[in-house]
């Protein structure tokens, strides 16, 4: 993340500066076709200049309009005078290669080269349609550029015509050479093309001798626009591309003049013309070489003074998490990380005093509740089943009293030996059926209990003592006090996945919804400074004892009473000799 932008940027200053020699490149491109289209619409301006002068002279007004007044011998002399200013017009450019006036009052075509050579109607009619069907200044005649200039209209004959023509060549081997000293030796060339019909004109280097290879740089293909440059008017367009024609790259310049309607193509091998870049390559390159060791040592360097502590450091604590709490990690060097370490063992230190003073007193007192309430005999249930005994005595019923008398006795026994807090499951249940007996003999015409056996596979499970019997107390003395008749207690089994859970429902009206969500809001609630008696305290005990998933939920019995689920998630298997005592 800090490296990273720092060559970034130098990458980007690189592009930046790439791109822009790159512009620069076809800038310079440009600016030499703009500077030969310039000259070129120049000479043709002056050439035109030239020829409309040409027009207004004497002699071609005299013989255009009144060649009849004139006799022969100054015809002959008129025409050697204007021949004599055709000649002049070969001087105004190096791109000229001939002039000609065209007079059909003399139905003659008067040259610079000397000629006077006949001119038919025909012919005539011809060359105005084409100098006036036209906008443009030069036409394009067997693959030579002319300029033609006509006189003023007169009326004459059938039609308007003008009285005389004036035309000049210009030299496609001039204009290829002026195209050479332009471009020089490269790997390129530029030609010349008229807009109208797509001909080449005039072409220098490779491969502008061949009209359809230069066209093939215009079509559509894989571009890349790198210049648009500003017309000096709208009727001149210059953009600059790279192009590929026969697995080449060409820096191409496509100049459009639609005054003059030709069209200037300079293309540059892109290769060549890029060479001078090339020589940056290295700097790049040993700036990237720079970044990636700087990176590199700083990784290094992050690795060892961070990273490694770090890593040494999120060990410890997962070690710690595990629970762990005797671990000890070293550190020597002497920086913010020492601090740290330090930190971590004096944290130890106190979460094992808190262990000590808080965690193992908290056991201490909940084992200490636990002894209470097995220690607790309801005076009621104690007087109650004296009652019974009496009654049993009274009637001479010898074999229900020597029954009855031995199950109080293990029912005493059971709840008085409070050594350990686990009990087998089969012990557990033994004593809360024997107190459910008990208050079945006390309620037996108005409640009926059905009492689950107990699985065999499950009785050799280990589980905390005292959980079943206050919950059937419970019953009893909330939900089913009030039952005059056809009272219904129910106790079953359900276990699978490595869970037990022991089910108590009865059909008891006593309890409403209001105090049933008060009692499930206790137990949910987890202030342990709170009241932790009943079924909270059995909560609290078989959540820690067999983890957050296991504990007392408490729900409407399909039987219309109260359901109360005692749930366990992990199950002890501990042998009789470690919870005899």
């Amino acid at each position: 993340m800090v490296v990273i932008p720092v060559y970034a940027a130098g990458f980007g200053i690189y592009r930046w500066t790439i791109n822009r020699l790159q512009a620069e490149i076809a800038l310079s491109q440009e600016s030499q076709s703009q500077f030969y289209m310039d000259k070129l619409r120049s000479d043709i301006s002056r050439i035109i200049k030239q020829q409309s002068v040409l027009l207004n002279d004497k002699d071609v007004m005299r013989l255009a309009v009144f060649p009849e007044y004139e006799t022969d011998i100054d015809m002959v002399f008129a025409i050697n005078r204007i021949k004599d200013r055709l000649a002049s017009l070969l001087d105004i450019s190096d791109i000229v290669q001939n002039a000609s006036i065209h007079m059909p009052g003399i139905n003659r075509s008067i040259q610079a080269n000397g000629n006077v050579t006949g001119l038919t109607k025909e012919e005539y009619e011809k060359l105005v349609n084409q100098t006036t069907g036209s906008s443009r200044q030069l036409m394009l005649n067997d693959g030579i550029l002319v300029t033609a200039v006509a006189s003023v209209q007169i009326y004459k004959g059938e039609g308007i015509y003008p009285t005389c023509l004036s035309t000049v060549e210009l030299s496609p081997g001039s204009i290829k050479a002026g195209l050479g000293q332009i471009k020089r030796a490269s790997d390129g060339g530029m030609a010349l093309l008229d807009q109208q019909s797509g001909q080449l004109i005039a072409g220098w280097g490779t491969p502008a001798g061949d009209p359809a290879a230069v066209l093939s740089l215009l079509p559509v293909g894989r571009s890349e626009t790198l210049s648009a440059a500003d017309s000096p008017s709208a009727d001149m367009q210059t953009t600059t591309e790279l192009k590929q024609w026969n697995d080449v790259m060409y820096l191409v310049t496509v100049y459009r003049d639609e005054n003059i309607g030709l069209t200037l193509i300079n293309y540059t091998s892109a290769e060549e013309i890029y060479r001078p870049l090339q020589r940056y390559h290295p700097y790049f390159w040993i700036f990237t070489a720079y970044v990636a060791v700087v990176a590199f040592l700083f990784l290094y360097l992050l690795y060892r003074q961070v990273k490694h502590p770090l890593t040494q450091l999120v060990e410890a604590f997962q070690i710690v998490e595990s629970g762990n709490l005797d671990i000890k990690v070293e550190y020597e060097k002497d920086n913010e990380f020492r601090y740290l370490f330090t930190a971590f063992h004096s944290m130890l230190g106190r979460i094992r005093n808190l262990i000590d003073q808080v965690y193992k007193q908290k056991i201490l007192y909940q084992r200490s509740e636990l002894k209470q309430l097995q220690s607790q005999i309801n005076p009621h249930f104690l007087y109650n089943s004296y009652f019974v005994l009496n009654d049993m005595a009274v009637n001479e019923d010898y074999e229900n009293l020597a029954e009855f008398s031995r199950q109080m006795g293990i029912y005493f026994q059971y709840i008085t030996r409070n050594a350990s807090s686990k009990a087998l499951l089969e012990e557990e249940v033994q004593h809360a059926r024997i107190y459910a007996d008990f208050q079945a003999h006390r309620f037996r015409n108005r409640i009926s209990i059905h009492f689950e056996e107990l699985p065999e596979g499950l009785r050799g499970l280990t589980v905390p003592r005292m959980i079943l019997q206050p919950v059937i107390e419970n019953v009893f003395e909330h939900g089913l006090k009030n039952k005059v008749r056809d009272g219904l207690l129910k106790i079953y089994f359900q276990s699978g996945n490595g869970s037990l859970a022991i089910i108590v429902e009865d059909n008891g009206d006593d309890m409403s919804d209001e105090e049933l969500n008060l009692l499930k809001e206790k137990l949910n609630s987890e202030d342990l400074d709170a009241e932790s008696t009943g079924l909270v305290n059995i909560h609290r005990r078989l959540m820690l004892g067999h983890g957050p998933d296991s504990g007392v939920e408490v729900g409407r019995s399909e039987l219309g009473g109260l359901k109360v689920a005692l749930r366990m998630e992990k199950v002890y298997n501990e042998s009789i000799d470690e919870i005899s005592n």
